[in-house]
């Protein structure tokens, strides 16, 4: 099966990343991610994980962190503008005879002084980070799809068992057709004409005619080796690396 769900987490110094996985089915590999801004760069890695893992299925990657970038931005105190603020100031005191001290209560009226600034982030250890909870969610999710591939692949072997009884049963019941439509025809050209006199040699062969365009033997034969071959197909495990095979014997 291609459909799942997987989860993972990695929580440390005041921080936490997470990793959920959800997959669909689709004939070929298509994978979607998202991350926070920030993370941005390391989208074909994750990717790249992805497909190197899984040859089919459509994958949403969610990459998640403390559910906001709060924590990657610090506050900054940008001192040049401090000093200008205080020179200024201080001018103004001079020039105009002003009273009033020059201290924090009245620098901090000044908000541009103080600004908000992203940290620098490693990048190779958010990378080695993420590809800890991706391999970690990724073995969660082969196991959920093993696990939901075993219940529809017993489904199949069941419903294909049923199909072969039917099959055997119509194989029984087609070796019946000659001589019941034997019986059918001679009733009726008697019930035509009592007295007819019945060519027996002419029936016979009109009956063998009737017989050879009925013949079902070839479609059971074939019928029942495509059921052998898509049984054998499932039981390799192969139906992920050769879909197309798995196609033609479903047709």
């Amino acid at each position: 099966s291609m459909t799942g769900y997987a989860r993972s987490e990695w929580t440390g110094e005041g921080k936490s990343y997470v990793a959920e996985i959800r997959s669909v089915n689709h004939k070929y590999c298509d994978v979607s991610v998202k991350l926070p801004r920030t993370l941005l760069s390391l989208e074909g890695m994750v990717k790249g994980i992805i497909q190197k893992e899984f040859s089919r299925g459509k994958f949403d990657v969610i990459i998640s962190r403390n559910g906001s970038d709060d924590y990657a931005k610090r506050l900054v105190l940008d001192e040049e503008l401090v000093r200008q603020y205080f020179n200024i100031l201080q001018d103004l005191k001079a020039r105009f005879g002003l009273k009033g001290e020059i201290d924090i209560n009245l620098l901090s009226g000044f908000s541009d002084m103080i600004k908000v600034s992203p940290v620098e982030e490693d990048e190779k250890e958010v990378a080695r980070i993420l590809k800890k909870i991706l391999h970690k969610a990724i073995i969660s999710l082969i196991e959920i799809r093993k696990r939901e591939g075993q219940a529809l692949y017993k489904d199949i072997i069941k419903r294909l068992g049923i199909i072969v009884k039917a099959i055997n049963k119509i194989e029984r019941l087609s070796g019946m057709v000659f001589s019941a439509y034997h019986k059918k025809l001679r009733e009726r050209i008697a019930a035509i004409n009592k007295s007819l006199k019945i060519d027996h040699a002419r029936l016979a062969q009109e009956v063998a005619l009737i017989a050879e365009r009925c013949d079902i033997t070839e479609e059971i034969v074939r019928f029942k080796s495509h059921v052998n071959q898509f049984k054998r197909f499932l039981s390799s495990g192969k139906g992920v690396l050769m879909p197309r095979r798995g196609e033609r014997q479903g047709q």
